[in-house]
């Protein structure tokens, strides 16, 4: 089954062990199926995550892979310390998980304004908004994560 991923969503952390929390609405159209870490092919410094059944769909040229995984339990992904590195995500690091249509994307949120900004005094506040439109965290922020 391929999976489709459209909302953005804000509020994430990198837990001690190396993990995200994938979002539910992300977590169950992927189920057991095991997830590609790549880097991304723009050089803005953020890793895509891609279904193995989703790849052939996409034209993006990947040049590194960070490896294979499935979720674990609670929807969480593990990223390896290259692919963090990579994205400049640090243990303190408030994330971003994007979609992007076949695949989604990791952010630092840092560097996604950074890559949002235009120069604009305007920028900042676009970007909230941006996440306002297309964030689906209050359906998963009313489940609550205590798993970090």
């Amino acid at each position: 089954m391929k999976s489709m991923f459209a909302h953005v969503f804000d509020g994430i952390f990198l837990a001690k062990d190396n993990t995200i929390r994938i979002p539910d609405c992300f977590a169950r159209q992927i189920g057991a199926e095991k997830i590609a870490i790549y880097d991304d092919p723009w050089d803005v410094l953020c890793l895509c995550a891609v279904p193995l059944a989703n790849l052939g769909d996409i034209d993006e040229k990947f040049e590194i892979c960070f490896g294979h995984f499935t979720l674990r339990k609670n929807n969480r992904l593990y990223l390896p310390e290259k692919a963090q590195q990579y994205a400049k995500i640090e243990q303190t690091s408030e994330l971003l998980v994007c979609g992007g249509i076949n695949y989604f994307e990791i952010w630092s949120e840092k560097k996604w304004v950074e890559h949002c900004d235009d120069g604009s005094e305007s920028s900042e506040d676009a970007v909230k908004e941006l996440l306002k439109k297309f964030s689906c965290n209050n359906e998963e922020k009313s489940k609550g994560d205590t798993s970090e």
